[in-house]
């Protein structure tokens, strides 16, 4: 069962990290586990213990819900880890997606474990996370067409009252853009088909110079002033809701949504 595998801070186990179980297969030992390290210097090691090998241990030993504090408000594995057509949120906020189309159909491989593929047409994920004015958005994408001229595929997205995108729009020079009234280059380009990105969008607050920054695999790419903006409505995966033809076509991972 893998209900003996734990982590620590100490050689003698007794200083138990909090960790979520993604995944354990005992027929090929492959693990997944999400750990929550309390300190994580840039200057020396930091030496994380794993204990297994106990037989006498009978029931899971993870504690998932300190692993994702308070500024997350999801995140979302994207695996085929739950009942259909729920996508499962890891944090206490329960915050689950529901798919258009039953997640077996769309389960495929992820960066991390699986994840969910979408069609560029009818496929979304709704939640029920409202978003305040200062956030972060994070996802791993795989796109087949972000090369293709004029194409826009929403990655996330807020409708209502006043729209907020997380996209990208193919063709020639492809980059990733956001907008509050409308949308901004945010200064990634060079973008390739079936490829898989970590792609991280900011929102710092209203009005500000510096209101929006994004990321691309780490690296700060670039920034754009923010207007005035709120919104009532709830966020969604892989479609702009009230803009036919704006959808994914490509497959998302690991997508977090923090509230700082």
């Amino acid at each position: 069962s893998g209900y003996d595998i734990i982590f620590t801070s100490d050689p003698n186990g007794l200083n138990p990290l909090a960790f979520q179980r993604e995944l354990y297969s005992p027929t090929t030992g492959q693990v997944i586990f999400w750990v929550q390290v309390p300190v994580l210097s840039h200057s020396a090691s930091t030496t994380v213990y794993v204990f297994y090998g106990n037989s006498s241990i009978m029931t899971d030993q993870s504690t998932p819900a300190p692993v994702w504090d308070s500024s997350f408000a999801g995140v979302w594995h994207m695996g085929n880890n739950a009942a259909n057509p729920t996508v499962s949120d890891s944090t206490t906020n329960g915050n689950n997606g529901t798919a258009a189309a039953n997640t077996s159909t769309k389960a495929t491989t992820g960066v991390v474990d699986g994840a969910l593929s979408f069609n560029g047409g009818t496929d979304i994920v709704t939640t029920g996370v409202t978003m305040g004015k200062t956030f972060t958005w994070e996802a791993w994408v795989n796109s087949g067409r972000i090369t293709q001229s004029g194409v826009y595929q929403s990655l996330l997205a807020v409708n209502g009252s006043g729209n907020l995108l997380m996209d990208v729009q193919g063709g020639a020079g492809s980059f990733w853009s956001t907008d509050t009234l409308a949308g901004t280059n945010l200064g990634i380009t060079g973008l390739a088909n079936n490829t898989w990105y970590h792609m991280v969008l900011v929102r710092s607050g209203d009005n500000s110079s510096t209101g929006y920054t994004a990321y691309l695999n780490g690296v700060q790419e670039g920034q754009t002033a923010s207007g005035a903006w709120s919104s009532t409505a709830d966020l969604a995966f892989g479609s702009r809701q009230n803009y036919p033809g704006q959808n994914l076509w490509g497959v998302m991972d690991e997508i977090r949504v923090s509230n700082i």
